[in-house]
């Protein structure tokens, strides 16, 4: 196999290297805004590019409604990248993943597609992710709270990757008992372990931990669990919640005080954070700062603004490009994927580890006044 550097240089002479962090990383990041065209919010074309490596993305085609623009989101986030860096060496192929995601994944997979992206949504990323097989195509995984395995990652930003940093912090700051509140699901396991080990980091601990399911009721019950385990905890990790944040820290702040020490996650990003219980809330998640290249060439060739999903779906097939290019068909390996110096990309500098996690570097947020207001940028490297 060729030597992992030539894979920056292929990415370099795309265009896409930086002038900032460490230049051990690879950077995929566009240099060249693509002609504003219009797009339709659903498509009948399902090849992007014309070069000889195959990724296939999984789609529902028979989706409406939310899911439907969320597949949208997919689809715009892959063909700007392709346009951007891979028309010339990737064919991007959209499957329909409406009868089963597993079924097609394994489908593209057996027709000789070197990756795949996808599912995004959790239930279908869950069954894909049961997928077992010593010679597997890498599966990107585009879902939250879905854990990866062997040669099958988690992508997303997952909200208890988002907790975990901002536990982290919160130690670096001098914290050292924390309670953690996770939500129920397939990542719980993933979420209690990253949040421990992150806050061991800098000498923390969790006294206290408790899952809760979405509804009231069940948040309550899990939080007088955790404070009647410790009244005083030095601070509340939150995984989750996205469903109704205000009510979860409403209720911890009657338990713990106004003053307690709260990390949330970035799935409360799209929630109304005005209520003044959410001020000095902590929050880890990606650099808006990292994100505004991409995001001004997404709305000129969309006309419309880039989302997370759209984002992560433009990395992962910038990441491929810039396997392709350097290393071809047999560039899709572990050792070149799970590489520890990890890549840069529109959603920040992230690497894959062998358990199928995915590692970010976060920028942290406070919420002050209804707004995330940026007090910490992501770190340089690893």
């Amino acid at each position: 196999m060729k030597p992992i550097w030539l894979l920056l240089l292929a990415l370099a002479s795309t265009g896409c290297t930086s002038g900032s962090g460490d230049k051990n990383v690879f950077d995929m990041r566009a240099a060249t805004p693509a002609p504003s065209v219009s797009s339709p919010p659903h498509s009948a074309e399902t090849k992007i590019g014309s070069g000889s490596v195959r990724i296939a993305t999984l789609l529902p085609f028979s989706a409406t409604g939310a899911v439907a623009e969320r597949a949208r989101d997919v689809r715009e986030g892959a063909t700007l990248a392709v346009e951007h860096l891979g028309k010339d060496v990737l064919t991007v192929t959209l499957e329909d993943s409406s009868a089963g995601a597993k079924s097609a994944a394994l489908k593209a997979m057996g027709e000789g597609a070197a990756a795949i992206i996808g599912p995004f949504e959790a239930p279908a990323a869950a069954d894909v992710a049961t997928i077992r097989g010593g010679k597997l195509s890498p599966i990107f995984l585009l879902a939250d709270g879905v854990p990866g395995a062997a040669s099958i990652y988690d992508v997303a930003l997952q909200n208890g990757v988002s907790a975990a940093a901002g536990a982290r912090a919160l130690a670096k700051e001098g914290a050292r008992n924390f309670v953690l509140l996770a939500p129920e699901g397939f990542g719980a396991a993933a979420t209690e372990k990253a949040v421990d080990f992150a806050a061991a980091d800098h000498g923390g601990r969790i006294v206290a931990k408790a899952r809760y399911s979405q509804d009231r009721a069940s948040v309550l019950k899990a939080v007088d669990t955790v404070f009647a385990v410790t009244s005083s905890p030095d601070a509340v990790i939150i995984a989750g919640g996205a469903f109704d944040p205000a009510m979860i820290v409403e209720a911890v702040r009657a338990k713990g005080g106004a003053r307690i020490k709260i990390a949330g996650n970035n799935s409360w990003r799209a929630s109304d954070l005005s209520n003044p219980l959410f001020n000095g809330v902590l929050i880890a998640d990606l650099d808006e700062a990292e994100l505004s290249t991409v995001a001004s060439t997404f709305r000129a060739r969309f006309g419309r603004e880039l989302t997370p999903l759209a984002a992560y779906a433009y990395d992962v097939v910038a990441l491929s490009s810039g396997i392709a290019r350097a290393l071809g068909r047999d560039g899709f390996a572990r050792v070149i994927v799970e590489d520890g110096k990890g890549f840069r990309g529109a959603t920040g500098t992230f690497r894959f580890r062998s358990d199928g996690s995915c590692d970010r570097l976060l920028a942290l947020y406070r919420i002050d006044k209804g707004r995330l207001k940026k007090i910490q940028p992501p770190p340089a490297i690893f």
